[in-house]
């Protein structure tokens, strides 16, 4: 059953109200945490990042011609801003589907269309301080070449909604939509990589037309209730692959994957990031640029860590009577913990030093500095565990933020 716009208009103001109220402790991190990342940056100042991300802008839609076969590359630098934009709205995402009046929220006859736009709409406004490097890029471009200006924004213009979107499946778990974002992602690769023409123009109704054959078919099939409770029937059953492992090494894990824990969902991105990166780093011919864009990787792939290590303090904080009986030492379990996190973001550190070392940007012996310094890095958020969970970004982010000022003085001096 349809409902009228007017009401449509009254659940988006009540869903925004909700938001700013319940999510503004966590709205307010976002914002310190940017302004943390500028004063202990005083390498990257507030201007020269926006420049920065207008010139990445300016690279992905504006160059059409210079890359006409390069699709992964303009794939992989789409996936990393779509995954940043998604972990920009990821710790937000329960406050966003209604928190504890989702149960109510969900009796509402409200499709999932719907919903999907109005999660769209709330994703968007959460986006404004993220879309700042368009229209910079716009001006960088200049008003010469009419077409490439045009392009320009109509490209920019799609991948905005196709991110919004991803944004919004995410938001209302509608997993087929994301399914097709993805495909429209790669048309849009394609696209970014033709010369300016009325062609490259036209070519664009593409990604626009598979992401709406993904919203369209999302809504037929529902909210995925019948998916979503096999799905947690098969989360249930006991994994007999981790009987031949250490015990404790076992129980961590079990920990970590337990149902409604995100860990696997963060060590899926944070081992899709350094992938993705590679394309970018190929577009940039593995120029100076490289170097801070691996570093500021390996910063925000740490933050990562903070998952992992959250879930397995609040196991401990659960058995906590039964681990007091134990004959073990004091700081065992946070030993432990550490090394089984610290081993589970060694693959992704290497895997963003790898380009680095195989072309020359960076020594051996100083590829492993920095590695041994982000493993030290990555021990040192744990510290941030006993934190408050609404201010723990914060020093979390100023950790990194000052590890990758210190790295990059220290590659640049």
């Amino acid at each position: 059953m349809a409902v009228a716009p007017c009401s449509l208009s009254a659940f988006f103001r009540l869903r925004l109200r909700y938001l700013l109220h319940a999510g503004k402790a966590r709205l307010m991190q976002r914002w310190l945490g940017l302004l943390v990342i500028v004063f202990l940056s005083p390498a990257l100042p507030i201007i020269a990042l926006l420049v920065r991300a207008a010139h990445f802008m300016v690279f992905l839609f504006a160059t059409p011609g210079v890359f006409p076969k390069a699709i992964g590359l303009h794939l992989g630098a789409m996936a990393f801003a779509q995954i940043s934009a998604l972990l920009w709205v990821e710790g937000l995402r329960p406050i966003l589907r209604g928190g504890p009046f989702r149960g109510y929220l969900d009796s509402l006859p409200i499709t999932l269309s719907e919903r999907l736009a109005i999660a769209a709409g709330l994703a968007f406004l959460l986006d404004l301080p993220l879309l700042l490097p368009l229209p910079v890029g716009l001006v960088l471009i200049g008003l010469k070449a009419p077409m490439v200006v045009l392009l320009y924004i109509m490209r920019g213009l799609v991948f905005t909604g196709l991110t919004i979107m991803v944004q919004a499946a995410r938001i209302e778990a509608a997993p087929v939509l994301v399914l097709f974002v993805l495909m429209a992602d790669a048309a849009l690769a394609m696209v970014c990589g033709m010369a300016a023409s009325g062609a490259a123009l036209s070519m664009l109704a593409l990604p626009v037309i598979i992401a709406g054959a993904g919203l369209r078919l999302s809504a037929r099939l529902g909210d995925w209730n019948d998916a979503g409770r096999y799905a947690r029937r098969v989360s249930s059953f006991p994994l007999k692959g981790l009987s031949r492992l250490d015990p404790i090494l076992r129980l961590q894990i079990r920990c970590c994957i337990e149902r409604g824990n995100t860990t696997l969902g963060v060590m899926l991105i944070v081992w899709v990031l350094p992938v993705a990166l590679w394309a970018l780093l190929h577009g940039f011919d593995y120029d100076s640029r490289s170097m801070p864009v691996e570093i500021v990787a390996m910063g925000l792939i740490a933050q990562g860590s903070l998952v992992p290590f959250a879930a397995l303090a609040e196991a401990h904080e659960r058995a906590s009577g039964f681990c007091q009986a134990l004959p073990l030492l004091r700081f065992f379990w946070v030993r432990s913990d550490i090394g089984l996190v610290v081993g589970l973001f060694v693959s992704p550190g290497l895997l963003c030093l790898l380009p680095l070392v195989l072309h020359g940007l960076i020594s051996l012996l100083g590829a492993f500095l920095v590695l041994a310094s982000y493993l030290l890095l990555v021990s040192a958020l744990r510290a941030t565990i006993p934190i408050d969970p609404r201010w723990r970004p914060m020093p979390a982010l100023a950790l990194s933020a000052l590890w990758i000022s210190v790295i990059l003085f220290g590659a640049f001096a």
